[in-house]
């Protein structure tokens, strides 16, 4: 199924990575009415472009000028490009970044602190690191009294806290809890990283498993 929401406001928004989290959002976001610009630390084949550009508000382009054009900054990569990324965004110090790497597994034993590296390198005071919870339904709903919580964030900035609402209201993500501030990143991530070896499968990783739905 495809959604059928419409934004009110429409906006320019940067998603970086070729992760299937970044091509979720992408689709769900230019199906409500975005700009969305699309940027990648490897490319993207020509099938992904083509899947990508054939609609008319998605464009391909490099991480410097999607991040120039746009709005908002959505980091779909895996946790170990993220230094890079944040390198090549240029001057966002003003504009809200999004990080969803927490949804996107990688078999690597070092461990980034992804916000910590996209505040310090990038100066932007609108960083907020967000868990979608498709997929972990079953584990999570105890911890808010038997609801479903579409969206989990985690964030210090009231802008990047609004911006998070409207983004997500506009994929069809309508129950978001708000994980406090910075002083909780350790516990929020203790949490994410728990759910993902829970519930990844051997031929499944969860980047795919999570947002397969996502506009559905």
């Amino acid at each position: 199924m495809t959604m059928n929401f419409r934004s009110l406001v429409s906006m320019d928004i940067a998603i970086i990575g070729n992760t299937e989290t970044a091509l979720h959002f992408a689709s769900g976001l230019s199906d409500a009415g975005h700009s969305v610009y699309c940027a990648s630390t490897v490319g993207f084949t020509a099938n992904e472009q083509i899947a990508l550009t054939s609609r008319n508000n998605v464009h391909c382009c490099t991480i410097n000028e999607a991040a120039a054009n746009s709005d908002l900054v959505i980091i779909a990569t895996r946790a170990d490009e993220v230094r890079q990324v944040a390198y090549y965004l240029g001057d966002v110090r003003r504009k809200v970044i999004i990080d969803t790497t927490a949804n996107i597994e990688y078999d690597s034993p070092v461990t980034v602190k992804t916000m910590n590296a996209i505040a310090s390198i990038t100066g932007s005071q609108h960083i907020v690191k967000v868990f979608y919870t498709k997929g972990y339904e079953t584990a999570i709903k105890p911890l808010f009294n038997g609801i479903t919580m579409d969206l989990i964030y985690l964030t210090e900035s009231k802008k990047a806290a609004e911006i998070i609402r409207i983004m997500s209201n506009d994929i069809g993500l309508k129950l978001l809890h708000p994980f406090g501030t910075i002083e909780n990143l350790p516990l929020f991530d203790e949490l994410t990283n728990c759910l993902r070896r829970l519930q990844s499968k051997p031929s499944q990783t969860s980047d795919t498993s999570q947002l397969e739905d996502v506009q559905e």
